[in-house]
């Protein structure tokens, strides 16, 4: 751990205070940049890279070490962690013209052919029929089982749903950017997880389907590319060997046997031969799941639907739900609230503030906390503001974080904000940069900001880690570990503040040993 110990003597005859010795004794304020730097805290730096405040201390960042090869000259258009039913995880990440998946070693391609440079939002979503990440952009939505993390289906339907960015939440697909409707904001039927009863349910159940070998595919996938199958049960006619679905891509037989199903195809392979029958379900989240967004032309309880978002006319940029549970429509210079009762039949689609606006895809993060986000509705004064609930009431009001730092420093035309540790972290570009290159550390806990150099457009986070991809290559890092910047050194420099206190020697910077 870097400390510095920073001593001045004798005085400046314009000061007002007189002072022998003057020692630093914290680091607890990060980055004051707006203010004259001989009044900003003793504790803060007028400027600094590469150092961040923690305990009362500031430390040399770590570095970033890449996952997989270095990619070549691109970007990442969208990252997340998948899970499957242990707990383990699946990285998937969308670069150039695919989504790929990280196999502990290599990057392998799951889709290929969409559109090259456009960005794509993952979605998590697990139910009684597996465990799922969905992939929403302009091609499409393709649907994957982290569990066969090599197959797709691909469950784009003109006449069930829509290309543009959605997430899931609460059983249901909320998405927006449409080509055809920048300022729509659509909903898709909430999954209820049933068999399949008259027009309720999605689950169908199939019982004693003829299997002829030891390796096969289920009939389900014939009949419909959009399906998937769980709970599968094959049994041996001869040995009356039983193999039961572990819901994680294998088969165990009650005698010792194995075997595997992939869900998205139907593929199964056992290692015992012979004839039997299969029972399982299937699904179609194209019918009444999360990917249809249907509706009857009187909309029912638990359908689609849409609301326009037009005023202003700029369009929907992201979405997030609110500390209320209301999804908020982030807009370039506005914002909507649509706050859908618990009995989805009725709702409120409001402007919720006119003087707020982001001005990207990810320029937006929802937290425990509230909505955090980058507010450049004023171009000329950024401020990064929380959407969060009232003190004394439940309304949902815009405040204002880190006034003391210039945020107008830097260019958030292709900012990223999540949250890492106790940070909002918030990537962006540095004047005159062509890509993002820096990321600023926020903590809410002591105030502070400090700012770090890396050059990044996507955040994903597994098991305490951040993995960054990159905003010049198609390469995803693990960021923050290590000492070393990938093999580089890390450059850093810390200022602290100005003073009117003559100083023994030159103002003092730290730079790591």
């Amino acid at each position: 751990m870097k400390t510095l110990s920073i001593w001045f003597t004798g005085t400046r005859s314009k000061c007002k205070i007189s002072m022998k010795n003057h020692e630093i004794q914290l680091f607890s304020k990060g980055v004051h940049n707006l203010l004259n730097d001989e009044i900003i805290p003793t504790e803060a730096a007028q400027d600094a890279q590469n150092w961040y405040t923690i305990d009362g201390v500031i430390k040399l960042i770590n570095g970033k070490q890449s996952v997989g090869a270095d990619g070549a000259v691109g970007k990442i258009y969208g990252q997340i962690f998948g899970y499957k039913v242990d707990g383990t995880t699946v990285h998937w990440r969308k670069t150039g013209t695919k989504i790929q998946y990280f196999d502990g070693t290599t990057w392998q391609d799951t889709v290929t052919g969409l559109t090259d440079a456009s960005d794509y939002t993952f979605s998590n979503y697990s139910s009684l029929a597996g465990t799922f990440t969905y992939a929403f952009g302009v091609d499409g939505i393709y649907k994957f089982h982290n569990a066969n993390p090599a197959s797709y289906s691909s469950m784009y339907d003109s006449s069930k749903n829509f290309k543009g960015f959605a997430f899931i939440d609460r059983g249901r697909a909320i998405l927006w950017n449409r080509l055809e409707d920048k300022t729509g904001l659509y909903g898709s039927w909430i999954d209820n997880q049933r068999a399949v009863s008259g027009s309720t349910g999605v689950y169908t159940a199939v019982s004693s389907e003829a299997t002829t070998s030891d390796t096969g595919t289920l009939a389900f996938k014939a009949s419909g590319a959009t399906r998937n199958c769980f709970a599968v049960e094959i049994t041996l006619t001869g040995s009356g060997e039983v193999f039961t679905d572990n819901y994680d891509g294998t088969l165990t037989g009650d005698a010792g046997g194995t075997g595997t199903i992939n869900y998205i195809t139907g593929a199964y392979t056992l290692d015992a031969s012979g004839v039997g029958t299969a029972d399982y379900q299937w699904e179609d989240s194209n019918l009444r799941g999360v990917t249809d967004f249907s509706k009857s032309a009187t909309r029912a309880a638990g359908e689609g639907f849409q609301f326009p978002q037009d005023e202003g006319g700029d369009a929907i940029l992201n979405v997030l739900v609110g500390q209320d549970g209301s999804y908020y429509s982030m807009k370039t210079s506005s914002a909507y609230r649509l706050a859908i009762d618990s009995a989805d039949t009725d709702a409120v689609n409001e402007v919720y503030r006119k003087e707020i606006g982001v001005p990207s895809l990810r320029g937006a993060v929802s937290t425990g906390s509230g909505i955090v986000f980058m507010n450049t509705a004023n171009p000329e004064k950024p401020e990064m503001t929380i959407l969060q609930k009232n003190i004394t009431g439940d309304n949902v009001i815009p405040v204002v974080l880190f006034p003391h730092f210039k945020f107008a420093d830097y260019t958030y035309d292709d900012c990223t904000i999540d949250t890492y540790e106790r940070y909002f972290i918030v990537a962006c570009k540095s004047t005159g940069a062509t890509n993002n290159d820096t990321i600023l550390l926020c903590d809410m806990s002591s105030k502070s900001v400090d700012i770090t150099s890396f050059y990044t457009r996507t955040f994903a986070r597994d098991a305490g880690e951040l993995y960054a991809g990159s905003s010049i290559s198609e390469t995803v890092y693990n960021l923050y570990n290590g000492y070393d910047d990938d093999g580089d050194s890390i450059a850093n420099f810390y200022t602290t503040k100005g003073s009117c206190l003559k100083q023994t020697g030159s103002r003092s910077t730290a730079k790591s040993g």
